[in-house]
């Protein structure tokens, strides 16, 4: 199946992803990032429900700050490649990320772990 390719530079300053919208900062001495929208797969979530997925690959001079950029807009990586399920009508597989330098557990999960401390 063909995938879309869409040039990053081509886009609007403005991505609206998931009702929020961010701005991104283009550097025209780089050579631009490439996106790609996959065609529609089966959900690896939902049975009966299909995905579709907006890819990058993380093989320039910047693949590093690119892929810490990405990743705070809620990419996930796998090897080379950084994507985002960008599906109609459906966030049931948004990603959550915790700063684990600024995690406090509730009272219940300071039980919890009281509890299992026997546990290794």
């Amino acid at each position: 199946m063909p995938v879309v390719c869409v040039n990053i530079n081509k886009l609007f300053s403005q991505i609206s992803l998931k009702g929020y919208i961010y701005f991104m900062k283009h550097n025209v001495k780089r050579k631009p990032t490439s996106f790609f929208v996959t065609p529609p797969l089966p959900c690896p979530y939902l049975e009966q429900q299909t995905e579709r997925r907006l890819v990058a690959e993380l093989k320039s001079s910047n693949a590093k700050s690119l892929n810490e950029g990405l990743s705070k807009l809620g990419f996930r990586r796998s090897h080379n490649l950084v994507y985002l399920p960008i599906c109609d009508n459906c966030s049931a597989c948004l990603a959550v990320r915790n700063v684990v330098k600024d995690f406090c557990p509730s009272k219940s999960q300071k039980r919890i772990l009281n509890k299992n401390r026997s546990v290794k």
